[in-house]
């Protein structure tokens, strides 16, 4: 199965099971160039802030952190023990260039790519941790085959919250500007929820 990332300055990026990710100009339908590197298939991709590095999360528990212009990998991220199942770039005004992933290993992790380090932990989930995403400037929200979301401080990594509801794995969560969380789950339900008193 071949995904699609959001465009990367004009350009746009494809990844796949044969472990590669692929810049494309999609435009002209040229392939620019093909990001080698990681270990099994890449499950998951986000773009930092500067629009041309990007990161990627793949089944052999790395993330991989590239430059999209050369194609070269810049760091490998290591410290998850299972499948990186989740990316998102995490931005408060003060730190452009942290990174947030979500693991099978039944943890989130938050990277500084600046200095390619992990900065910090969240342990809570007590199954895999499927997917994440951002609430606020210093809040996000994870989802898990525990079936529950856990709503999670950046700043200390310390769990805020745990939502309940669901009967089967909760796969996929987004987040609406006003505050809203919708969570999709193997039980066949969609769940909305409001934990900001602006809903």
């Amino acid at each position: 199965m071949v995904h699609e990332l959001a465009r990367i300055v004009g350009t746009s990026c494809l990844y796949d099971r044969d472990r590669t990710l692929r810049i494309w100009d999609p435009n002209s339908g040229t392939m620019l160039r093909i990001l080698e590197g990681h270990g099994a298939e890449v499950v998951c991709v986000a773009v930092l802030a500067d629009g041309y590095r990007l990161v990627s999360g793949s089944v052999d528990s790395t993330l991989c952190v590239w430059d999209t212009i050369t194609g070269a990998c810049l760091a490998v991220l290591e410290g998850h023990t299972d499948a990186v199942e989740g990316i998102v770039v995490y931005t408060n005004g003060v730190h452009e260039g942290l990174v947030i992933s979500a693991s099978s290993d039944q943890t989130l992790r938050i990277w500084d790519i600046d200095t390619m380090s992990c900065l910090r932990i969240l342990s809570g989930h007590t199954a895999e941790v499927s997917a994440v995403a951002i609430i606020t400037s210093c809040q996000v929200v994870s989802a898990s085959s525990d079936h529950s979301l856990r709503v999670w401080a950046v700043g200390t990594g310390s769990c805020l919250q745990e939502l309940k509801g669901h009967t089967a794995d909760v796969s996929c969560i987004a987040v609406q500007p006003n505050g809203w969380i919708v969570s999709g789950s193997a039980d066949y339900t969609l769940r909305v929820r409001c934990i900001n008193n602006n809903c």
